[in-house]
């Protein structure tokens, strides 16, 4: 077994598959859990044809228990949670959360709950179905899950979703917000529109469609929130999509087999999901603050001008791989999507305010800064940055641009943006390339002409300028 995991709550091993008493195997777990906190470290054996735990040494207690009427059988009869130690991320973690919801003995073996599982494989997965039953999972939820190869994260998804109570159809009832516009929002975040009359959905939800309905009731316009929400739930969603990444490797490396792996993916989500909260409110409030300062330069000019809110003079840059579309056709998809992933790491090490990453888009990235020198600096320091990385790792451009462009939704649109597109388009590998208006605002830079170009979309010559 991996090092780490010695460390965790052992799970039952069972000595007998056919007992005949009703004793479950986490009832003897239970009692030699008591008897181990009391001092009393003898063995837990009444009848040789009882289901021992060989490996019962978790530090909790249990406060009820469920009867079995063998490995493969179990029906609950109470309720009780355990506190069980940390695997890694300190403290004490409520782990077991058993609920009485059975809706009678389920033969684990009969209903092919165990199919191509032996030995410690079957034994693993005997103790997680005890416990997801225990935790009230029903029999076509785990079904489901065996199916769609994602039982050791039924336990986890059911602690953090919790127990459905509400349609969508209530929900928007009691928090005085149109159906269709609640079904909007949840779609806008990149969400499945769900049944309006499927009780799925919890408290927390009832608490996000009133957030929502005081959100509305302030005048903010439904359209202008609809893009809010997804330019958040693009972004929520790439971030969940890491952290499970991160955690789902470290968890896989170190889990033994279903039974712990599970037990980690519950960890997990007990002790760091009540932290997502406040540290993803704390980082929103860095960046609108950030944001908010950069503003202000703009604002005057703005007012003056009498331009549209949300358009304002900025300096955009588009920087791309060269080739990619070659390499695209010789690569497998992972290495494709893994330059990809190697360049937006790239931008993020080198971007810092007043420049912002705006977006990637496959091959390229976008920049935009309401400054011209800190851009064309950045822009530098990511070709180089790029040209030191060896290997195979393709030769990247950029080309940019200045002018009047309007923010929606966390995007930009505008004359600048498409000008700066085209000029990356035809900028040569290692360079970063220019207006004259750019270079005329970055004097700080060293630049030479490369001449005047046409350009598709573009009226008229434009002349361009390398940056060194």
């Amino acid at each position: 077994m991996h090092a780490a995991s010695r460390a965790l709550p052992k799970r039952p091993t069972f000595t007998s598959a056919a007992a005949t008493d009703p004793v479950s195997s986490l009832a003897v777990y239970a009692a030699r859990c008591e008897r181990d906190r009391a001092g009393d470290h003898s063995r837990v054996s009444a009848k040789p044809q009882e289901l021992v735990p060989r490996r019962a040494r978790l530090p909790a207690q249990l406060g009820s228990v469920l009867t079995c009427s063998g490995p493969a059988t179990c029906v609950g009869s109470g309720r009780s949670h355990a506190e069980m130690t940390d695997a890694g991320f300190g403290g004490s973690v409520r782990i077991l959360r058993m609920r009485r919801r059975w809706e009678g003995p389920v033969d684990f073996a009969a209903e092919g709950l165990l199919d191509g599982c032996e030995g410690d494989a079957r034994e693993a997965r005997i103790a997680l179905l005890e416990q997801l039953f225990a935790d009230g999972a029903s029999l076509d939820e785990v079904r489901r899950a065996i199916a769609e190869d994602r039982l050791v994260t039924l336990r986890v998804e059911r602690v953090m979703t919790g127990e459905g109570r509400y349609t969508q159809r209530q929900l928007a009832e009691l928090a005085q917000v149109p159906l269709n516009v609640l079904l909007d929002f949840r779609h806008a975040l990149g969400l499945a529109r769900p049944d309006p009359d499927d009780p799925a959905f919890t408290d927390h939800d009832l608490e996000a469609a009133r957030f929502l309905g005081r959100l509305l009731g302030a005048g903010l316009p439904h359209d202008e929130l609809l893009d809010v929400s997804r330019v958040l739930g693009r972004g929520l969603s790439r971030g969940a999509d890491a952290i499970r990444g991160l955690l789902g490797r470290r968890f896989v490396a170190t889990a033994a087999d279903e039974w712990e792996l599970a037990l980690l993916n519950t960890q997990a989500a007990d002790q760091l999901l009540p932290l997502t909260g406040p540290l993803l409110q704390y980082i929103l409030r860095l960046h609108l603050i950030d944001q908010v300062r950069s503003d202000v330069a703009g604002i005057s000019d703005m007012l003056a001008a009498g331009r549209m809110p949300g358009s304002r003079r900025v300096v955009v840059c588009f920087a791309d791989l060269v080739g990619f579309t070659e390499l695209g056709q010789r690569l497998n998809v992972e290495d494709v999507g893994a330059l990809a992933t190697r360049l937006e790491e790239m931008t993020s090490a080198v971007v810092e305010p007043p420049v912002r990453l705006i977006k990637t888009i496959g091959d390229a990235v976008m920049l935009v800064s309401n400054e011209a020198e800190p851009i064309v600096d950045t822009a530098l320091r990511l070709v180089a940055s790029a040209r030191g990385a060896g290997g195979e790792f393709p030769s990247l451009r950029a080309g940019i641009a200045c002018g009047i462009a309007v923010n929606r939704a966390g995007d930009w649109y505008g004359p600048p943006v498409n000008l700066a597109s085209r000029i990356t388009a035809v900028a040569p590998a290692h360079a970063v390339v220019a207006t004259t208006e750019v270079r005329d605002a970055a004097r700080g830079r060293r630049w030479r002409p490369t001449g005047k170009v046409r350009l598709k979309g573009i009226t008229g010559e434009v002349a361009l300028f390398q940056a060194s």
